[in-house]
């Protein structure tokens, strides 16, 4: 090569780094997995978004796409009314598209308290403003009798920690508080996770098999929750960390466990295709060599 064509090589070299560091910084090839297709401006109030193709959509267009599945999981905010119209939306799509058929799942019920949700299944009338009070008013009324709270010198009673539902700061339930003495604090405002935290926690205790319903003082208590929690570390396995227990996880076991898991899964489903292509192929045959004569050889 001449001097004079290395000298333009290299110019044309220099001149391509320098324009390679002047260049805006590119976005990476594999994008984001969780949102593959960027809308073209914020989501405002209101509006909806479908992620897998970053187009807005319809409400129609969302219910939809959303009652062609079996199982529809609707998150929330326990404070903010847009998301309890977006799950009444659903579920009315939902009703009007498979009659009869559709079923609503609310996590904070346990399976103990499906007769209360049947009784107000039965008498709509109770869900009104004014019915809804004299309910909570009613069971609370028969939550302290029954517990024997009222039992308790007044320096003693439990405080009662509610949401901040207008059913809850109503009037008659403050009433009853006071006419008790009883402590009535509500939850923090615009902090929507202080109740799905304990509510969660609260579920998780009343599923333990050896929960006993009630306690009859501190000591019981106390007695109970030592068990538990030993049990709740060894024995219980939790779907959030891959169905090990939280003992296992933290000893480093919960990858080779998971591992083990995997390679018997493989193991079971190649033995399952083995049989199953056995059963459609029937026994192999014997083949049988079988002498001819040359006269009947064609």
């Amino acid at each position: 090569m001449s001097l004079d064509r290395f000298s333009k090589l290299l110019a044309a070299l220099g001149l391509l780094a320098l324009s390679a560091c002047c260049a805006p910084p590119r976005a990476s090839l594999l994008g984001n997995s969780q949102e593959p297709y960027p809308p073209a401006h914020p989501p405002k109030v209101g509006q909806i978004l479908h992620l897998p193709t970053g187009t807005y959509v319809s409400l129609p267009q969302m219910q939809h796409v959303a009652t062609d599945s079996q199982v529809v999981y609707v998150g929330e905010t326990h404070d903010n009314p847009a998301s309890h119209r977006l799950e009444l939306e659903v579920l009315k799509a939902l009703a009007e598209r498979y009659p009869g058929e559709a079923a609503l799942g609310m996590e904070m019920f346990s399976d103990d308290q499906q007769p209360l949700v049947d009784h107000f299944d039965a008498h709509p009338e109770f869900l009104e403003p004014e019915m809804r009070r004299n309910e909570i008013l009613r069971l609370l009324e028969g939550g302290l009798i029954e517990q024997n709270i009222l039992d308790l010198p007044e320096d003693q009673r439990p405080e009662l920690i509610n949401d901040r539902g207008r059913q809850m700061k109503a009037k008659p339930i403050k009433r009853l508080c006071e006419d008790h003495a009883l402590p009535q604090l509500f939850a923090r405002p615009r902090t929507p996770n202080d109740n799905p935290f304990i509510e969660s926690a609260f579920s998780t205790v009343k599923r333990a098999p050896e929960y006993p319903d009630r306690f009859l003082d501190d000591s019981q208590a106390v007695a109970y929750f030592g068990r538990y929690f030993t049990w709740y570390d060894t024995e219980h396995y939790h779907s959030g960390i891959d169905y090990v227990t939280p003992q296992q996880a933290h000893d480093g076991l919960r990858p080779i466990i998971v591992e083990q898991r995997r390679v018997k899964k493989l193991a079971q489903r190649r033995r399952r295709r083995e049989e199953n292509q056995k059963q459609k192929t029937g026994p192999q045959e014997t083949k049988k060599h079988i002498t001819m004569s040359a006269d009947l050889v064609v």
